[in-house]
């Protein structure tokens, strides 16, 4: 006797079934895929700000290191490009000049060059130099602009302060090479 087949008793998936599997992976796929993508560039974006951030640190210690040792400072605006010139003692100075997202610091001992170093902003921010007056005692600042946004706004800007001539009279000597 032949018995037959009822609906209940299937055994594999019709290919309909199957091409519905095929498709819900392949989006799962395409979603894991499209995830990773973005992690990825998060974590690139995240290195670049933490290398410009340690980079902006690192000179910034160097500026205040510069700035404390300053007998005189003068700040030359020449339009929208300024520079800032640290006399650090008998025939040697240091320059400070932004360039569009770089700052160079230049030094120099009887009038020759004695070393160059820089910092890299981030793309699109700039930088400027201040001198200010705060309770009787003369600063220099660093001020940072950074960049804008997607949306256009742009965050405050970063300033360093540093105390001129802080270690003038201690008997301590200005720093030596590279900040």
């Amino acid at each position: 006797m032949i018995k037959a087949r009822s609906g209940d008793d299937r055994r594999g998936m019709s290919i309909i079934e199957t091409v519905v599997v095929m498709s819900g992976v392949a989006v799962a796929l395409g979603l894991a895929t499209l995830l990773i993508q973005i992690m990825l560039r998060l974590g690139s974006d995240d290195q670049a700000r933490l290398t410009v951030s340690a980079a902006l640190e690192r000179f910034s210690r160097g500026f205040r290191s510069d700035a404390h040792a300053a007998a005189r400072v003068k700040v030359e605006n020449d339009g929208a490009v300024g520079r800032l010139i640290l006399e650090v003692g008998p025939g040697s100075r240091v320059e400070y000049r932004p360039k569009g997202s770089l700052i160079l610091r230049e030094q120099s001992r009887a009038g020759r060059f004695a070393g160059r170093d820089e910092c890299v902003l981030a793309r699109g921010a700039s930088a400027t130099f201040e001198s200010r007056l705060i309770a009787g005692r003369e600063f220099v600042v660093l001020v940072v602009h950074p960049p804008a946004d997607k949306t256009g706004s742009t965050a405050p800007p970063l300033e360093i302060l540093a105390s001129v001539g802080k270690d003038q009279g201690r008997g301590e000597t200005p720093r030596k090479g590279a900040p």
